[in-house]
């Protein structure tokens, strides 16, 4: 997720890049939880990346609509890491 390399200047921003990321992690590892609640597997046999390619093509397709507003903001904020 890119946040070994933070381009903000000011300590509040940092802070705020931070927290940023903190929080997408945290919805990407939820997003883990219930698929392997779902499926009926071990969260630990799911990969953060994995998720995170998953996500970003079931958004790539244009589903991006049915997706709850929670993934949304992770969509949102990977995009901000990516740029």
């Amino acid at each position: 997720m890119q946040v070994e390399h933070l381009r903000c200047e000011s300590p509040a921003m940092v802070h705020k890049d931070v927290y940023a990321h903190m929080i997408a992690y945290n919805l990407i590892r939820n997003l883990i939880a219930h698929t392997s609640i779902i499926h009926n597997t071990s969260p630990t046999r799911l990969s953060h990346k994995g998720a995170i390619q998953s996500l970003s093509a079931f958004i790539d397709i244009g589903r991006a609509d049915e997706l709850p507003a929670a993934l949304r903001f992770v969509s949102h904020i990977q995009k901000m890491a990516e740029a």
